[in-house]
């Protein structure tokens, strides 16, 4: 095996071991815990202001009755499915990019959010949990006396 090669084989050995120290090193109170990176999963994002968690996920393409969101031990479960259209006709793939199946992802959620008050909305392939934090986790001004 030539330098080259060497190195390319080293590269690609890395980079495999590498989404586990990602993952390892981004672990947090509110991270997904086991998004399995060889397999279907969906895109999500985090963001928070002073009252609630807003978990956005793109599951575009999927209807809402094939959403199913679990909570159960501070951990929120996201499973969607996508039905594959079957069209019977004489036409022949090129190449598809379109992801069917199921898809699920977890998230550890911080002790510190209202679990009974937890809402979905779902609209144009665009999922939005609204995850309220609790009153002990909100930042409180304390008056001097």
């Amino acid at each position: 095996m030539n330098k080259k090669n060497r190195n390319l084989t080293k590269k690609i050995r890395n980079n495999f071991w590498m989404k586990d120290w990602i993952r390892d090193a981004l672990s947090d109170d509110f991270s997904p815990w086991d998004r399995d990176w060889e397999n279907d999963y969906f895109n999500s994002e985090l963001q928070e202001d002073e009252d609630n968690f807003y978990l956005k996920a793109e599951l575009p393409g999927i209807d809402k009755d094939k959403i199913k969101i679990e909570l159960k031990n501070n951990q929120l479960r996201i499973k969607a499915e996508k039905e594959e259209e079957k069209e019977v006709n004489n036409k022949k793939y090129h190449f598809s990019e379109i992801s069917y199946g199921s898809f699920l992802r977890n998230f550890s959620l911080p002790n510190a959010v209202n679990s009974q008050n937890i809402k979905a909305n779902y609209e144009n392939g665009i999922l939005i949990v609204t995850i309220p934090k609790s009153a002990e986790s909100k930042v409180r001004q304390i008056r001097i006396e």
